[in-house]
């Protein structure tokens, strides 16, 4: 019970013995009382730990500031090199829309029974046995040989 009281006073004034207020607040506190002094060091103690939070939030905000300076920097470096005006879009459409009157023209070509653009392609490749390096075939025939006729 001594060591219980000894321990129950949270700061004394003297290391050797206890005052009156010190016992009269350890045999409070052994009661399962609390005393002035306990509010105030359990105050004290949601204080520092406010502090410390307020601290790493700060920190954290000023991190995430920093980070989101950073993205925009790097949304505004990618925007100016790929000079980024809806052109990628503008492409696809433009890719879509020349297969579209690649695929038509070829559908007219066979139902007149003349050869399809990509043959033609074919024999001028075989005539003058060039590989077309320089030249790309969009039809559908190129994709399964990988765009050239393998030579």
């Amino acid at each position: 019970m001594v060591e219980r009281i000894w321990s129950g006073c949270p700061k004394k004034l003297d290391k050797e013995g206890m005052t009156r207020q010190e016992v009269a607040e350890a045999v409070m506190m052994v009661r399962g009382e609390l005393s002035m002094n306990h509010f105030v060091t359990i105050s004290q103690a949601l204080e520092r730990l406010e502090k410390h939070t307020e601290y790493e939030l700060m920190h954290l905000n000023k991190h995430q500031r920093k980070m989101n300076r950073r993205f925009l920097k790097l949304r505004h470096r990618l925007r100016k090199v790929y000079h980024f005006d809806g052109a990628p879009r503008k492409m696809v459409e433009m890719v879509n829309e020349m297969k579209r009157r690649n695929i038509a023209s070829a559908a007219e070509a066979a139902m007149r029974g003349d050869p399809s653009p990509s043959d033609v392609l074919k024999q001028r490749r075989e005539e003058t046995g060039e590989s077309g390096g320089s030249e790309v075939d969009l039809s559908e025939d190129s994709s399964s040989d990988g765009g050239h006729d393998g030579g």
